[in-house]
């Protein structure tokens, strides 16, 4: 069948539809859009898809308005880095590697705020700062309060609270620096070498008073003299020791003395002249470390026996002024004996001693030390000793827990041996020291004497007259005589 068009009219192509059907989208699309021109239909679905994905980019962020590609990846990472401030406190974010070191820091110094009570982070370094500030803190607590100083000062404020300690221990008397308290460590160190070549069992031990004249009772330190005598006299001595002595027709007396003991570095020296108006006397003492002793006694026959008071005064100008005072007093009538040492001003023990003589060659006797300050008794001190010439026996029995022993023995003329030791108590090492001596044609004595740890000493003691006498000493330890410490010295005795 065949169709026929009308004239005039002109019929479009397949192609031309397809066409007109496009644009007819693409105007509804620019309708949708907001009514902008449309591109190309290559560019233009380009446009339309980047388009979508900026609205739904837009809407994430807030509808702020988009910005082209490169600006907004860059306005996608600084909204990420404002979300970041905001979750570090308010802070500026770094670059993204330097950020996420810093994001990974600033989380481990919020724990770290939390553990140390909530207080701000610093930095690191600042950080080890505070965390030793922390530890000093603690520090301070467990010092009473007292600030903490620096690692070198607070080194320093450490030892100022030994010393502190050490200043309670000895009675409240001031502490010297730190160099003067090396000073005293080591002298105290080598008095204790010292009494190694001389045994000092207690402050008994060192007081060696003469003989008692006869028909008078000894007192409680002639109890073992003569042990003492071979034991101890001549080894006491430090590197030198001088004394000169004279008297002259007006009952005057002068005495100088001088002393380095234990060694060079501990040097005393010191004058007393002394006065004697029949059985009164006076004495005043000038010792080089600035101590003045003076002292005004009575010594005088009353009620068939000896009666003895003194009274004793000594004051130093060191660092601050001291002044202490004491009376002793004492009375003997055969066969008893007494004496007794009362504090006045300064000083914090009293103490006394009364002996007996039971029988001929015998003494028995007790003594007692009292300490004020404490309100209670240092020492109790039983005695017993006997010696008849040749052989002496000496006991003590101190605080009811130690008992020492000491015999002494002549084996004829020349030769004699003693021995001093702990029978009972004492510590945990029993002290002993065995020894004897030789007499020489002239008079001289020739000592020797071990200790319990192997220590050894020679001594060499002569009197060359009434007036003059001399001594000389060495000690060793027998384990090693050549290569081990030494001790030597000297010490002369001139009175005139």
């Amino acid at each position: 069948m065949l169709h026929c068009f009308p004239t005039g009219k002109r019929q479009h192509s397949d192609e031309d539809l397809h066409k007109k059907k496009k644009q007819k989208d693409k105007n509804k699309e620019q309708d949708a859009s907001g009514g902008k021109p449309q591109q190309s239909d290559a560019a233009g679905e380009a446009k339309n898809k980047k388009e979508e994905e900026k609205k739904k980019e837009q809407a994430a962020s807030g509808r702020k308005p988009q910005q082209s590609d490169g600006a907004g990846q860059a306005q996608k990472k600084k909204d990420e880095k404002k979300k970041e401030q905001v979750a570090s406190g308010g802070k500026p974010k770094q670059s993204d590697g330097a950020g996420e070191d810093h994001k990974k820091k600033e989380e481990e110094k919020k724990k770290e705020q939390v553990a140390s009570g909530g207080k701000p982070q610093q930095s690191d370094g600042a950080g080890q700062a505070q965390k030793k500030e922390e530890e000093k803190k603690k520090e301070q607590v467990a010092t009473g309060g007292k600030p903490q100083q620096s690692d070198g000062a607070g080194q320093a404020q450490k030892k100022e609270e030994e010393k502190k300690k050490e200043q309670v221990a000895t009675g409240g008397k001031p502490q010297q620096s730190e160099g003067a308290g090396e000073v005293d460590k080591k002298k105290e160190g080598q008095e204790r070498e010292q009494v190694a070549s001389g045994p000092i069992f207690d402050e008994d031990s060192e007081i060696i008073p003469p003989p008692p004249v006869e028909g008078q009772v000894g007192s409680y330190f002639n109890v073992g003299r003569w042990a003492k005598e071979c034991l101890i006299k001549g080894y006491n001595y430090g590197v030198f020791h001088m004394e000169c002595g004279t008297t002259t027709n007006n009952d005057v007396g002068l005495t100088t003395i001088g002393s380095a003991y234990p060694d060079f570095k501990s040097i005393l020296g010191g004058v007393e002249i002394r006065k004697q108006f029949g059985p009164f006397h006076l004495s005043h003492n000038w010792q080089s470390n600035n101590e003045w002793l003076s002292e005004a006694g009575v010594n005088t026959p009353i009620a068939g026996g000896i009666f003895s008071a003194l009274l004793r005064t000594a004051y130093s100008k060191q660092e601050n002024f001291e002044y202490k005072a004491k009376v002793k007093t004492g009375f003997e009538l055969s066969p008893i004996k007494m004496e007794l040492a009362l504090p006045i001003v300064n000083e914090p023990k009293a103490m006394g001693y009364f002996v007996v003589a039971p029988a001929t060659n015998w003494l028995l006797g007790y003594r007692a030390v009292y300490n004020l300050e404490e309100k209670g008794f240092d020492k109790h001190a039983f005695c017993l000793g006997y010696y008849n010439g040749s052989s002496e026996v000496g006991l003590k029995m101190v605080n009811f827990q130690d008992v020492r022993g000491s015999i002494f023995q002549r084996l004829g003329k020349r030769f004699a041996v003693a021995l001093q030791t702990d029978l009972y108590g004492g510590g945990e090492t029993r002290r002993i020291d065995f020894g004897g001596q030789y007499m020489l044609d002239s008079g001289s004595l020739f000592k020797a004497k071990v200790k319990e740890d192997g220590n050894m000493g020679l001594v060499y003691q002569s009197k060359l007259n009434d007036n003059i006498e001399i001594s000389y000493h060495v000690g060793f330890e027998s384990s090693s005589p050549i290569n081990g410490n030494h001790k030597i010295g000297v010490a002369w005795i001139l009175n005139s």
